[in-house]
């Protein structure tokens, strides 16, 4: 008897529909449509893309990013979904971790425009230590174009988790640095 992968339908910020498996990761037995804007989605949503890309903006949009959002939540329990239980049943505390391979599946159902709602969910200490190192890594596969929102997230959380944001800026420095580094040297 062959297992019938189970389809959840997501609805993006912009109106897109994708397609995912139970682990989040998009679908070949369904398919992408366009849609309609929802009318209940806040202003937010048409300005978030153009926001990611200037520190002022996105930290102006920090401030009105609401946690209860749809999306918010989606993003939420896309992390959920894409971590795993560390340890045996019999142990007292087992533990959530997030391996590469659920850090990939997790980035292939966001966008850019989820970059926001991520800086906020771990500015704001929402998340626990397995979502947080799994949306820590799903910001470092956006790289520099998740860097205006982060540094703006450093400003506006400081007495918060400031110091997880500042870490993650520094390894997307490190690794964008890398990269053109190993770009320069080859002829």
């Amino acid at each position: 008897m062959s297992k019938i992968p189970t389809v959840i339908l997501m609805v993006c910020v912009l109106g897109t529909s994708v397609a995912c498996d139970e682990r989040g990761q998009r679908s070949t037995a369904g398919h992408t449509s366009q849609t309609a804007p929802s009318a209940s989605a806040p202003p937010l949503a048409a300005e978030v893309s153009a926001a990611t890309s200037n520190i002022e903006s996105c930290r102006t949009l920090l401030q009105r990013v609401p946690l209860e959002w749809d999306r918010a939540q989606l993003i939420r329990q896309v992390l959920n979904t894409n971590i795993h239980w560390q340890g045996a049943p019999h142990h007292v505390f087992p533990k959530r971790l997030s391996v590469q391979s659920d850090i990939d599946a997790a980035f292939s159902a966001m966008d850019v425009i989820d970059v926001p709602i991520l800086v906020s969910l771990i500015g704001s200490g929402e998340l626990g230590s397995g979502e947080l190192g799994l949306a820590s890594g799903v910001l470092l596969r956006f790289g520099p174009k998740a860097l205006p929102c982060v540094e703006a997230g450093i400003d506006f959380y400081r007495a918060q988790r400031a110091s997880d944001l500042s870490a993650i800026r520094i390894n997307i420095e490190v690794e964008h640095h890398s990269d053109t580094t190993t770009r320069r040297k080859q002829p």
